[in-house]
């Protein structure tokens, strides 16, 4: 099923807010159970963003859209070699810049 990239858009959005919510508990009694949830939502941005067509990712080049892409498949064919550290890296670093452009790609009316 073919999805617009407004729903992708939207995806990758909803899937930050979640990364975003399951964040505390990285340091809590459930902190496993935190980063399998958050890994699964780093998966669901990678997906959405390799659905995006270029003509949607090239209006913000600034972002790195084939790495998050290749995240995604790092993350499903080299579950075994998955450094916390290098997520929590992705959170602090990646996850702004990226809400920040899906925001205004959303807020382009030519993107469906």
């Amino acid at each position: 099923m073919s999805r617009s990239a407004r729903d992708q858009l939207t995806d990758i959005q909803t899937a930050i807010a979640k990364v975003y919510a399951y964040r505390p508990a990285l340091r809590g009694e459930h902190s496993d159970m935190a980063v399998s949830a958050i890994l699964r939502e780093i998966g669901i941005i990678g997906e959405a963003v390799n659905a995006l067509p270029e003509a949607v990712t090239a209006k913000r080049p600034e972002i790195a859209w084939r790495q998050i892409g290749a995240m995604r498949n790092f993350l499903i064919h080299e579950y075994f070699n998955i450094d916390e550290a290098v997520v929590e890296d992705v959170i602090t670093n990646d996850l702004d810049p990226l809400t920040s452009a899906v925001t205004a790609l959303l807020g382009i009316a030519a993107v469906e």
